[in-house]
């Protein structure tokens, strides 16, 4: 093992001793009132960006930057195969952007965007999408790949089919964090959208992998 590997493995340590673990999760779950667990949360490592008086939105939004902020820092102790890995995890943050992107696109108010720095995988270009056919083009040029329709369905479903497989490559606990999000996924989409559209996207997007087999044992 490298020395950036031991390095990124004793900093991944040390940020997941900061985390609230089962029990404190529950007695924040248990909170009267969203104030009462804004002013717990305020004391975690979560805290830094949470304020009295926010709103549930923008508190959910804090909690998952300071999530995100943990998986920048350690991927600056990791060499470039653990950055790449930290790139595929991260993509769910850029998933949501893009969720933000198309709000803004259908002329709905949007909520504020996540920043990726490196882990960004596309994007810096995504962002720069004026319509839902540039956004298309760019994923399809991108690592998320062609969606399989610029329609915000289309874009939403087909990026996170093509996560979970990004994710699944990488095999052991990520492969079954795919699994288990893919199984999510196809069976709301089996069970509560139009299944035919479903299965065209995922074909695009997961290019025939397990994703596709799954939605085959739900169909």
């Amino acid at each position: 093992m490298s020395a950036e590997w031991v390095a990124g493995s004793v900093r991944a340590r040390a940020l997941a001793r900061r985390r609230l673990g089962a029990a404190a999760s529950r007695r924040l779950a248990s909170s009267g009132s969203l104030d009462d667990a804004l002013r717990a949360l305020a004391a975690t490592s979560y805290g830094a960006g949470i304020r009295p008086g926010q709103d549930l939105a923008a508190a959910q939004h804090e909690i998952a930057s300071a999530l995100l902020w943990d998986l920048r820092v350690l991927a600056g102790w990791l060499p470039r195969d653990g950055v790449r890995l930290m790139r595929a995890l991260a993509g769910w943050f850029e998933v949501a952007n893009v969720d933000e992107m198309l709000q803004v696109m259908s002329g709905r108010p949007a909520g504020p965007e996540f920043r990726l720095g490196a882990l960004a995988t596309a994007w810096p270009r995504l962002r720069q999408a004026a319509s839902p056919a540039e956004l298309r083009a760019a994923l399809a040029a991108s690592a998320w790949r062609d969606p399989g329709g610029d329609t915000a369905h289309a874009v939403r479903l087909g990026m996170r089919a093509r996560w979970a497989a990004r994710v699944a490559v990488f095999g052991g606990p990520a492969r079954a964090w795919a699994a288990g999000a893919a199984a999510i996924l196809l069976a709301g989409e089996r069970f509560a959208a139009d299944a035919w559209r479903a299965r065209a996207a995922l074909e695009i997007a997961a290019r025939g992998g397990r994703p596709l087999a799954a939605y085959d044992e739900l169909a």
